[in-house]
């Protein structure tokens, strides 16, 4: 079992929501809105699935996070 991830926006710190979940049933979550408490910054941050990945994956980046601007670029081995 994985707990389901977040990275603080305040301290770019990733962050657990404290929910444990397994890759299958994960695929399959609704894009819901939830919030989680940051321990960091200790705010509450807003999330959807698209914001969140599991402790035991490695994260993809945006092409923002790449230092891309065009949608579609980047991805999780982005040589940037």
């Amino acid at each position: 079992m994985s707990e389901i991830m977040i990275r603080c926006p305040e301290s770019g710190s990733e962050i657990s929501t404290g929910i444990d979940c397994d890759s299958a049933t994960f695929r399959f979550l609704p894009f819901l809105v939830s919030h989680a408490h940051c321990p960091i910054c200790g705010k509450a941050h807003i999330w959807s699935k698209s914001d969140a990945w599991l402790s035991d994956a490695v994260p993809v980046l945006s092409p923002k996070e790449c230092g891309h601007s065009e949608p579609g670029a980047g991805g999780r081995d982005c040589p940037q």
